[in-house]
């Protein structure tokens, strides 16, 4: 998704999801490219078997590349994890990252579909930001 700074790129993402896991904020929030991977998910696909491994039954997880084999059941770890590799990639002086955050969110209410939330377009660099 597209377009200029706060104005909801994000909020769009989680409806489609049905689930608020994206970071929050006044200032400018969103500073790497986030790949997010939606995959339908029955009780009967493959995943399902994998992230409940025999022990409690999840419905909806989510997985990061960087991280393999980690599956996140608590949408507020996801949210967590999103921010710490975002400071990670991009610093914590509102510096932008071209190196995309993908993340795959497996849920039996998602349509299967890949959309990517860009840091918004700003007017003012501020920060680390460059100058263009």
């Amino acid at each position: 998704m597209l377009g200029t700074q706060s104005t909801g790129k994000s909020s769009v993402l989680e409806s489609i999801v049905h689930r608020p896991f994206l970071p929050r904020g006044s200032d400018i929030v969103t500073r790497c490219p986030l790949v997010l991977q939606l995959v339908e998910c029955k009780k009967t696909c493959k995943q399902y078997r994998k992230a409940s491994n025999g022990t409690a039954e999840i419905e909806e997880w989510g997985e990061f590349a960087h991280l393999e084999n980690q599956i996140f059941s608590d949408f507020d770890k996801i949210r967590q994890e999103i921010d710490d590799q975002t400071e990670k990639l991009a610093g914590s002086n509102k510096g932008i990252c071209k190196q995309p955050i993908n993340l795959k969110i497996f849920s039996p209410s998602v349509v299967n579909l890949t959309l990517v939330d860009l840091p918004g377009i700003t007017k003012v660099a501020v920060g680390d930001q460059p100058e263009d």
